[in-house]
């Protein structure tokens, strides 16, 4: 998951969820469930970061 949390870091700054997932399915052309599942880690990680 690292290295998808650095693309993401890295990426355009997308606001919404949405794009975020479209974003990373077609770029990486990965499915819609697995970029899906990624950019929700991702919020979750970042959001932690911000509570603590």
């Amino acid at each position: 998951m690292t290295e998808w949390f650095q693309l993401m870091n890295d990426g355009p700054s997308f606001l919404r969820f949405d794009d975020r997932v479209r974003w990373l399915s077609s770029e990486y052309a990965l499915a819609h469930g697995h970029a899906t599942a990624i950019v929700h880690e991702f919020d979750l990680v970042k959001a932690h970061r911000r509570m603590s």
